[in-house]
């Protein structure tokens, strides 16, 4: 439902749309799959229930100063008029060097019939154990100016210990929901100043 609710607020004026009968009414037939599985199933109940929940929220959004509409319990927001239009036009011209390239190297996402791109997903690049190097505890942080330099540099990462060593667990590799060969790598975003990074 959430999902739903997410690509609604993601389409062009949909503060008008989500009151539109026949724009309503094909919404509902892309999205209704009465039948399908208990796990997938889409019911009119559902679907009912987030136009009704997206009817609510219109007018406030349009009363947004920003246009930001809140889109999960928790403050998270998103919005379409928070980025500046010259910083968004700036974004999307630095991503043009990762969308243009070949098809045959273009990584869809999964489910997206070929309209959700990859760009840079972080299972292309994660943490492999017994592989990747990590800087010791305490070590200067590297940075954007001096990362390609500093390549290589580190003690190779090898599977932390189990937590509990006396607790019989599976020898599958997502036991507890963890991977004992590789994890995502997390990053720091600094969006203050002039120059992001």
């Amino acid at each position: 439902m959430l999902r739903f609710m997410n690509s609604v607020t993601d389409k062009p004026e949909w503060v008008r749309k989500v009151f539109e009968r026949e724009i309503v009414d094909k919404w509902r037939g892309e999205v209704v799959t009465p039948g399908a599985s208990p796990e997938t199933e889409f019911t009119l109940k559902m679907f009912d229930y987030c136009i009704k929940e997206l009817q609510d929220l219109a007018p406030r959004h349009l009363e947004s100063l920003n246009g930001a509409i809140k889109v999960y319990n928790g403050d998270v927001y998103k919005s379409d008029a928070a980025v500046p239009q010259q910083t968004k036009l700036a974004l999307q011209q630095a991503v043009r060097t990762l969308e243009d390239i070949p098809d045959h190297h273009k990584d869809w996402h999964p489910g997206s019939n070929d309209k959700v791109l990859d760009l840079v997903h972080p299972s292309l690049f994660p943490l492999i154990y017994g592989k990747t190097r990590v800087l010791p505890a305490g070590s200067e942080v590297t940075n954007l100016e001096d990362c390609v330099k500093r390549c290589g540099e580190g003690e190779v990462l090898h599977l932390p210990k189990p937590r509990f060593p006396n607790l019989v667990e599976p020898d599958d590799d997502t036991s507890g929901g963890y991977s004992k060969t590789f994890q995502w790598l997390p990053c720091e975003v600094d969006i203050s100043g002039n120059e992001p990074k």
